[in-house]
């Protein structure tokens, strides 16, 4: 930027001040887009048994990171212990957990 003029400048300088101080994760809602972020969320309930569940995704890629969310509207909410049991795909996400029937929230980039 140092080789741009003074005036354009101060425009980036205004739109990057804009854009940096309001990044939002927005509301979770399950499928949707984070609101300023290249995130999605969903939510799934781990399997009854401890075993594998899994979580379809609409990325069409596969995703590479997943961050578990604590939802402060829903009373209850708990983080719980995930593992990855299979390599994520282009349509699913494969997890397993300790804590069974434990309704959980994700944020999945990819």
């Amino acid at each position: 930027m140092a080789g741009l003029s003074r005036d354009i400048r101060w425009v980036f300088k205004g739109i990057f001040e804009y854009l940096l101080s309001n990044l939002r994760f927005g509301r979770l809602v399950d499928g949707d887009r984070a609101e300023n972020h290249q995130l999605y969320y969903y939510t799934a309930t781990t399997d009854s048994a401890g075993g594998e569940f899994t979580i379809q995704h609409k990325l069409g890629v596969a995703p590479y990171m997943l961050l578990p969310v604590l939802n402060l509207q829903a009373e209850g909410d708990k983080l719980v212990p995930l593992e990855v049991s299979q390599v994520a795909d282009a349509k699913r996400i494969y997890l397993k957990s300790t804590v069974n029937d434990a309704e959980i929230t994700i944020a999945v980039e990819g």
